[in-house]
């Protein structure tokens, strides 16, 4: 019964998602949209999005396999709460079924539904060029001063402060960002505190220069965390971080701190109706303690676009090393696994719709740190498949 349930509710979202095409074409459909648009803009939201989707993804390797297949309903928005005072917000409901196993038990994958959040937070603006953020903060990989080897994808309670400047053609921005990250529990309880304290800060300059071809910049910012909690670097061991594990394992130790400095860069060029995109980032853990061989990440990426009829397609390649301890795997997102190198390889097609599908292969190779769970043979050399399918709706 329970299977039954399940299957039930995933076929639901995806008969949304195959009719979403048909229901945005329908003239009631329209009206009632339009109606919608009227009354959200008179309410003071700015923007307004709906995304369904449904993903389906596959682990394989010696020591690790799995499954999952995740249907997904998510939200975002802009809206104005007072003069100089807007609330972003970007989350939604997924429901997710699978398999997962593994040689060790802290790296073995659970599935449920759960509701999910990308960011939460408010924007206040004392001045054209000053911006405030506070909550939950968009720490998305789409922000050029974010490292997909530090934070990249993971949202962060604290507050990040923003100059922006234009000159000509050249944009200009320093920010810096100061926020405590979750802790590897969550506990709801008072007067205890045995899960450490997170903190985290970043400070970065960067600069993107436009113009009607072509599209290009770059960030260098320090990052640094502080305080980390036992049960973190517990957890961290079996992610390719050097621990040291303790008995109880909230007395686990990261072997090294986590400070450094990072890089990103871009360039996009339009070809006509096509364009080529490249870019890279970089990340060095600072610490002197912290040997050559296990301080460093780099990937390197190349997208090409162009359009075949009515729709969107896009090629894209990417190679990657992140050595073990950079920055604590737990907060790290994308496919940049500690203590791994490898290549991913993809395509994505997007209709005028909204309607996109995406195919991802990747492949990592294990670098080999023996201060983590490598040595008692706890990962291995993975190969990973993803398959997506998005329905966007712009709403306003």
């Amino acid at each position: 019964m329970i299977k039954a349930k399940n299957v039930t509710k995933h076929l639901i979202l995806l008969a949304l998602i195959g009719q979403a095409q048909a229901f945005a074409q329908n003239d009631s459909a329209k009206i009632f949209t339009e109606g919608l648009s009227s009354s959200l803009k008179d309410a003071g939201f700015k923007n307004v999005g709906l995304e369904l989707g449904a993903d389906y993804g596959a682990l394989d390797s010696r020591t690790d396999k799995g499954s999952v297949y995740q249907t997904k309903m998510n939200l975002e928005l802009e809206a104005e709460v007072v003069d100089s005072v807007d609330f972003n917000f970007s989350g939604g409901f997924s429901y997710q079924s699978g398999n997962s196993s593994s040689q060790e038990a802290e790296r073995v994958k659970t599935y449920k539904p759960k509701f999910t959040y990308d960011y939460g937070y408010f924007d206040f603006r004392p001045l054209s060029f000053v911006k405030i953020s506070a909550g939950a903060l968009d720490n998305s990989t789409k922000r050029q001063y974010i490292s997909p080897f530090i934070n990249g994808g993971t949202s962060f309670i604290g507050a990040r402060e923003v100059l922006t400047t234009k000159v000509g053609n050249f944009y200009l921005r320093l920010q810096a960002t100061q926020a405590k990250p979750q802790n590897a529990i969550l506990r709801e309880t008072f007067n205890i505190d045995d899960s450490g304290d997170p903190q985290f800060f970043s400070e970065s300059a960067d600069i993107t220069y436009l113009s009607k071809s072509l599209r290009m910049g770059g960030a260098v910012g320090t990052y640094r965390y502080k305080k980390l909690s036992g049960d973190l670097a517990n957890k961290d061991y079996y992610w390719g971080n050097s621990v040291s594990i303790g008995t109880p394992i909230d007395q686990s130790l990261y072997l090294y701190d986590f400070t450094g400095m990072f890089a990103n860069a871009s360039a996009e060029i339009a070809l006509g109706s096509n364009s080529l995109k490249l870019s890279g980032s970089y990340i060095k853990n600072t610490e002197t303690v912290v040997p050559v061989d296990k301080n460093t990440g780099y990937s390197y990426r190349i997208d090409f676009k162009t359009n075949l009829g009515d729709k969107k397609l896009t090629l894209k390649a990417l190679a990657f090393e992140n050595q073990a301890d950079t920055a604590p795997a737990f907060y790290r997102g994308g496919i940049f696994s500690n203590d791994y190198k490898g290549y991913a390889a993809g395509f994505g097609l997007e209709t005028q719709k909204g309607f996109r599908t995406e195919f991802t292969y990747i492949n990592r190779t294990v670098l080999g740190n023996l201060d983590s769970a490598y040595l008692i043979d706890g990962y291995s050399d993975e190969q990973v498949y993803t398959i997506s399918l998005r329905k966007e709706y712009d709403i306003l």
